[in-house]
């Protein structure tokens, strides 16, 4: 019930918040809106304990099987800088790995990880897969996006698949389609406008 959720706590980190990852012993958050860092906040006690400074607009983040933080960062809305997929370690709270894209005008977007933590996906116009250990930014696509507007994607840890949304237009119903971890088509169904945020 409404009269039953209350704020147990506020903690100022002075900066607007995108995106939350929790691991054994710290708390990351992503600094989005004309922000470049993340902040970390230790899990027991929440005090901040680092800022990473990134690339502008950091947005997701996954944990790999190594226990490494993985970071998307969008460049800026207005695509002032570069986009770049960073690392960060989760002892040394230091960025090991930059992978930048080699443009600024692109938006790359929507990190995902799959059940077994080795895998990770995003969506920049097309959908793109790597593993946990490459150096490299992948150049082919995983799931071309021919005439859809990739907008949303998730991984059912349940089922071991791909959900991708399409936001079409943005003024009528999309749609979300259901992907095999081999990139193929299981199932395309409607949705509602603009298909938003896929809970795992």
């Amino acid at each position: 019930a409404a009269s039953d959720v209350y704020k147990r706590q506020y903690i100022d980190i002075g900066k607007s918040s995108e995106c939350i990852l929790v691991d054994q012993n710290y708390i990351y958050v992503s600094n989005w809106s004309g922000n470049s860092s993340i902040t970390v906040l230790e899990k027991n006690n929440l005090e901040i304990v680092a800022t990473i400074e990134t690339a502008p607009e950091p947005s997701e983040m996954v944990l790999d099987k190594a226990g490494q933080v993985w970071v998307i960062c969008s460049g800026g809305y207005l695509n002032e800088d570069y986009p770049e997929l960073i690392t960060i370690d989760p002892f040394l709270l230091e960025i090991t790995q930059t992978l930048r894209f080699g443009v600024k005008e692109c938006s790359p977007s929507e990190l995902v990880i799959n059940s077994t933590r080795d895998t990770l996906y995003y969506i920049n116009d097309d959908i793109f897969r790597l593993s946990y250990n490459d150096s490299e930014l992948p150049l082919i696509p995983f799931i071309e996006s021919d005439d859809r507007n990739f907008y949303r994607l998730g991984f059912d840890n349940s089922m071991n698949t791909i959900i991708a949304t399409d936001a079409l237009d943005y003024v009528q119903k999309g749609y979300f389609y259901i992907y095999s971890q081999t990139g193929s088509e299981l199932g395309k169904y409607r949705a509602g406008i603009i298909p938003g945020k896929i809970n795992n």
